[in-house]
C-alpha cells in the first residue's frame, strides 16, 4: 500500500506569472503536493491549520511534459506543459535551494515515463511511481478550471501485488553502495535550461537518492544499468500498455506531420478540446481566434470528450473555413478496451446513451425547424422576418428572400388588378336606388380600400428594398423590383457607371470630386446672387440690381421697374393694380389646370369616359380617352339577357389567384384563410370537413390508435406525419421504459405524457431507492443526501433522519439511554448507544449552553 506521508511534500517556489517570463514578472506560492494533486497559495503562516488565497491548481497525471526549466533567468527549476493550458509553468527552486532534489524526484516520479526529459530520467524512482498509481487509481481529476475536461491525460492503474514483490526484489538485488553514500557529489540539481531534447538514455536501474547536475553547458550520462530491466512495466496491465503505446503512436505521428509540413509555422493553428457528450461525427462551431470567422468543425472518428484536436488555419486563404484535422490523439485499441475493466465499460455505455440521446434530440430540433421555416415562408401566412431568424444558411437565407419578393410582387398585381375593376362598380350602380345594390357596392368599396391601403404598405416594402439592392449594387434584385421606366433608367446607368473601388480611377475620382465641389459652391453663389436682386428690386435699389443682374430679362425688368418708379404716381397705381390682377388671373389658370388634369386622370383611371371626354382640351388627351374606351368595350363581356353587368351576374367568374389561394390555405391546415378564400358552398363544406378529419386524425395519434390514423389520412403528407409520430412515440415509450429500469427517475419523470405514467414511475422509485442515496443516511452525510435526494419525500426523510440523529445523540449526552435507544433503528446506533459512557452535569451543561448558542434546537432538547 502506498504511504500517503511519502507522497506529499510542501514548501514556497517561486513561479512565473500567467505564462511571462522570470524577467517580466515572477511570484513566490507556496506549493502543497499530495499525490497527484498540486494546489497553490499566496500566503501560509506556521501554525496555521492551512493556507490561504488558493491561486491555482493541476493534476500530476496530466502534465504532458516535465523536464528543466527553459528560461533563461532560472537556474534550478523545472519547466511543466499541462493539458488544457496554453502558457508553459516554471517553477524555480532558488527560494529553498535544499529542497530542489526532493521536488524533482516526488514529481518526476509522479508523471508518465513518456512525459519525463530525458536528462530527469535518472531522479524518477520506479518504486514511488508504483506507489503514486497505488494511490491514483481511484483519485478523481483535479480540474484546473470548472471548463476543463474531467478525463486525465495519463490515467493510472492499481498495481499489483506481484508488481511490488518484484520491485523490491529488484531493490535487494542491485548495490546498495550508492544509497549508503556519506556524501553527496553535488548539493542540489541545477536545473538549466536545455536546448531541444535529445534521444533519451538508458534509465537508471535503481532507486537513487543522489542527485544529478543539469548546470547549462554540462552534458549528462546515465550509466547504463547493471541489473536487469525492471518487471514493473513487463507486467503491466494490457489496457495500460495500450494506452502507453497510443501516446508514443500519436508523439511518432506528430514528428512525422512536423517533418512533412516544413511550412507549419506560416499558418495559424487553432487548438479545440473536445467537450463532454461529443462523439465523432458531431459538428462543432468555434470562432477563429485569428480573424474572428465562424468555422464548423467535425469531430473525427476515434476522438473522445477531452482529446485535443489541432487545426492548420492558413492566414490569407479563401480554405480557412474548412481548417484539416492536423493532429488526433486515439484512444486505445478495440482489443485492449475489450480488457477493460467493468466500470470502464459501464461508463462507456452511458456516454453512449447520452450520445444517442443527443443526437436524437439533434434530429428533432433540426426538423422542427425546418418544418416552421417552410410554413412562414407560405404566401398566405408570410411571416419572413420568422422564417430569416430559423434560417442557418446562405442558401436558405436567399430561398426566403426570393419568396418574401414573390409575395410583393404577387401582392401588387392582386391589388393593381382590383383597382381597374372599380370602374365596373361605377357603371352598374351610378343611377339605382336599389338599397340592397348600394350596400353591396359599399361592401365592396370597403375591401377595394382595405386592398389599397395594403398596397401601400407593400410598396412601402418594395421601394425600402429597392433602394438597399439599389445601394449594396445588385443589379438583379433592383431590376426584379423596378415598375417605372425612371427606376429601370437609373439601374441602367448606376450599373454602367465605372467602378473606382479598383484604385485605378483614382485620380479620376479625384477631378469629379474637385468638380462637384466647385459646381456647389457655383450653385450656392447663384441663390445668393438672386437673393440679393430680388432685395434690390423689392427696395427701390434699382442701381445695386443692375450690378447683380446677368441677363437681359434681368435687366429689362429692371429698367421697367425703374421707370415705373419715375412715373407719377396715379400712373404707378393703375399699372401695378393691372399686374395684380393678371398674376393673380395666371395663378388660378395654373390651379385650375393643375385640378383639370387630377380630374382627367381620376376619370380615365375609374372608366368615367363621358366625364373625362368634357374635361379632355387637347387632341393627344382625347385619343388616349377614345382607346381606353374602345379597350373597355373589347372587354366587357356582352350579357344575353338582363341588363345588370358582368360584375352582378348569377355566376360570376372566380379569379385565379383565389383559387390558388384557397388550394394554399388548404395544404397549409390554415381554416380561417381558406374560409376567407372560399367562394362556394362546396369549398366552405370542404373547409370544414378537412378541418374535423385533420382534428379526429390528431387525437387518434394522441391516443395512439395508428390504424384509425391512417384511415383519415388522405395524402403522402399525412400518413408520413402519422409514421413519423407513431415512430417517435414508440421510441419515448423504449426511453421511459430503459430511464425507469435504470433507476434514472428524474429523466423517465420528464418523458411522461399522461398522469398513469407518472404514478407508475413514482411507485417503481419508492419501490427502488437510490442505494447511494440509502448509503448517504447510513453515514450521516447530510450534504450527500440533500443532493441524492430526487423527490420530495426523500427530501423530507433527510430532514427527519438528521433530527432523529440529534435527538439520539443529545439522550446519549443525558444518559438516558432508553429514550437514545427509542430512536435507535440500526444495530450500530444501538451499539454506540451501550458504549457510550454519560457525561457529567458540567459537560452536560456545557454542551446545552453550546447548543443554544448555535440554535440547534434538536440537541438543546
Amino acid at each position: 500500500m502506498a504511504d500517503a506521508e511519502e507522497l506529499k511534500k510542501s514548501g514556497w517556489l517561486r513561479k512565473n506569472h500567467k505564462g511571462s517570463t522570470f524577467a517580466g514578472k515572477a511570484v513566490i506560492r507556496y506549493f502543497i503536493s499530495e499525490g497527484f494533486h498540486v494546489r497553490y497559495f499566496v500566503s501560509y503562516k506556521e501554525g496555521a491549520p492551512a493556507p490561504t488565497g488558493p491561486t491555482g491548481k493541476f493534476d500530476l497525471r496530466n502534465v504532458m511534459m516535465l523536464g528543466p526549466a527553459t528560461d533563461p533567468a532560472v537556474k534550478s527549476g523545472l519547466s511543466l506543459t499541462i493539458k488544457g493550458k496554453s502558457t508553459v509553468l516554471c517553477v524555480s527552486f532558488e527560494h529553498d535551494p535544499g529542497e530542489a532534489e526532493a521536488w524533482t524526484r516526488l514529481w518526476a516520479s509522479a508523471v508518465a515515463p513518456s512525459c519525463l526529459a530525458p536528462k530527469l530520467q535518472s531522479f524518477r524512482s520506479d518504486l514511488l511511481a508504483l506507489k503514486f498509481n497505488d494511490m491514483g487509481s481511484e483519485l478523481t481529476a483535479l480540474k484546473s478550471s470548472v471548463f476543463a475536461s474531467s478525463s486525465v491525460h495519463t490515467p493510472r492503474y492499481k498495481p499489483t501485488a506481484e508488481q511490488y514483490q518484484a520491485q523490491q526484489a529488484h531493490i535487494s538485488t542491485a548495490e546498495l553502495s550508492d544509497v549508503e553514500a556519506p556524501a553527496k557529489q553535488a548539493a542540489e540539481p541545477t536545473l538549466a535550461p536545455t536546448p531541444a531534447p535529445t534521444p533519451a538514455p538508458a534509465p537508471a536501474a535503481k532507486e537513487s537518492s543522489t542527485s544529478a547536475s543539469l548546470s547549462s553547458g554540462e552534458a549528462v550520462e546515465a550509466a547504463s544499468p547493471s541489473a536487469p530491466l525492471p518487471p514493473a512495466l513487463a507486467q503491466m496491465d494490457n489496457h495500460a500498455a495500450s494506452v502507453i503505446a497510443a501516446h508514443i503512436r500519436g508523439k511518432q505521428t506528430r514528428d512525422m506531420l512536423d517533418k512533412a509540413s516544413p511550412d507549419d509555422e506560416d499558418e495559424n493553428l487553432l487548438v479545440v478540446t473536445v467537450p463532454d457528450a461529443v462523439g465523432p461525427g458531431d459538428i462543432l462551431r468555434v470562432t477563429n481566434p485569428f480573424g474572428g470567422a465562424k468555422l464548423l468543425i467535425t469531430v473525427p472518428e476515434g476522438a473522445v470528450p477531452g482529446n485535443r484536436l489541432e487545426f492548420a488555419v492558413p492566414p490569407k486563404s479563401d480554405e480557412a473555413s474548412k481548417p484539416l484535422p492536423v493532429e488526433v490523439t486515439l484512444p486505445p485499441s478495440s482489443d485492449a478496451a475489450a480488457q477493460a475493466p467493468a466500470a470502464e465499460e459501464a461508463a462507456a455505455i452511458v456516454m453512449q446513451t447520452q450520445i444517442r440521446g443527443f443526437k436524437v434530440r439533434f434530429d428533432l430540433n433540426e426538423k422542427r425547424r425546418l418544418e416552421w421555416l417552410a410554413h412562414y415562408k407560405q404566401p398566405y401566412v408570410a411571416e419572413y422576418s420568422k422564417a430569416l431568424a430559423l434560417c442557418v444558411t446562405e442558401a436558405e437565407e436567399i430561398q426566403v428572400r426570393e419568396e418574401q419578393l414573390k409575395h410583393l410582387e404577387a401582392k401588387k398585381q392582386r391589388a393593381m388588378t382590383a383597382q381597374k375593376s372599380m370602374s365596373c362598380f361605377y357603371k352598374c350602380f351610378g343611377g339605382r336606388e336599389d338599397k340592397a345594390a348600394v350596400k353591396a357596392a359599399v361592401n365592396v368599396q370597403r375591401l377595394v380600400r382595405g386592398k389599397n391601403a395594403r398596397y401601400a404598405v407593400e410598396e412601402s416594402n418594395r421601394l425600402e428594398w429597392f433602394q438597399y439592392y439599389f445601394k449594396v449594387k445588385q443589379w438583379e434584385q433592383c431590376r426584379a423590383l423596378a415598375v417605372t421606366q425612371e427606376e429601370f433608367t437609373a439601374i441602367e446607368e448606376a450599373a454602367a457607371a465605372p467602378d473606382l473601388s479598383d484604385g485605378t480611377s483614382h485620380a479620376a475620382a479625384k477631378v469629379q470630386g474637385v468638380f462637384r465641389g466647385w459646381k456647389t459652391r457655383e450653385e450656392l453663389q447663384e441663390v445668393a446672387r438672386l437673393d440679393w436682386l430680388a432685395y434690390y428690386k423689392s427696395s427701390g435699389q434699382y442701381a445695386e440690381a443692375l450690378e447683380m443682374a446677368v441677363t437681359d430679362e434681368e435687366t429689362a425688368e429692371i429698367e421697367t421697374l425703374k421707370k415705373a418708379a419715375e412715373m407719377p404716381e396715379e400712373s404707378h397705381l393703375a399699372a401695378t393694380l393691372v399686374q395684380k390682377r393678371i398674376r393673380g388671373q395666371m395663378a388660378r389658370t395654373d390651379v385650375q389646370e393643375a385640378a383639370r388634369v387630377e380630374w382627367l386622370e381620376y376619370y380615365k383611371q375609374t372608366m368615367d369616359f363621358a366625364r373625362a371626354r368634357d374635361l379632355a382640351i387637347t387632341a393627344e388627351e382625347e385619343a388616349d380617352i377614345a382607346a381606353r374606351e374602345d379597350a373597355q368595350a373589347a372587354s366587357v363581356r356582352k350579357q344575353t339577357k338582363g341588363s345588370m353587368c358582368n360584375c352582378l351576374s348569377a355566376k360570376a367568374p372566380s379569379h385565379k389567384e383565389d383559387e390558388i389561394a384557397f388550394a394554399a390555405a388548404l395544404e397549409a391546415y390554415d381554416w380561417k384563410a381558406a374560409r376567407e378564400f372560399a367562394s362556394t358552398d362546396a369549398q366552405r363544406r370542404q373547409v370544414n370537413e378537412d378541418e374535423a378529419r385533420v382534428a379526429s386524425l390528431k387525437r387518434a395519434v394522441q391516443e395512439g390508435n395508428v390504424s384509425k390514423a391512417l384511415s383519415l389520412a388522405v395524402n403522402d403528407k399525412e400518413v408520413n406525419l402519422v409514421t413519423a409520430s407513431t415512430a417517435a412515440e414508440e421510441q419515448r415509450l423504449e426511453w421511459l421504459e430503459y430511464y425507469t429500469r435504470t433507476g434514472d427517475y428524474k429523466k423517465a419523470l420528464a418523458l411522461t405524457t399522461t398522469a398513469e405514467e407518472a404514478a407508475a414511475v413514482q411507485a417503481t422509485q419508492s419501490f427502488n431507492p437510490d442505494p447511494l442515496f440509502v448509503e448517504a443516511i447510513k453515514k450521516y452525510d447530510w450534504e450527500a443526501a440533500k443532493q441524492l435526494a430526487r423527490t420530495e419525500e426523500e427530501a423530507q426523510d433527510v430532514k427527519d433522519s438528521i433530527a432523529r440523529v440529534d435527538k439520539m445523540k443529545a439522550y446519549m449526552l443525558r444518559g438516558a439511554r432508553e429514550l437514545a435507544y427509542e430512536m435507535a433503528i440500526s444495530a450500530a446506533e444501538r451499539a454506540e448507544i451501550a458504549a457510550a459512557e454519560p457525561q457529567s452535569e458540567a459537560v452536560r451543561r456545557s454542551a446545552f449552553v453550546s447548543a443554544i448558542k448555535t440554535y440547534n434546537w434538536p440537541q438543546a432538547e
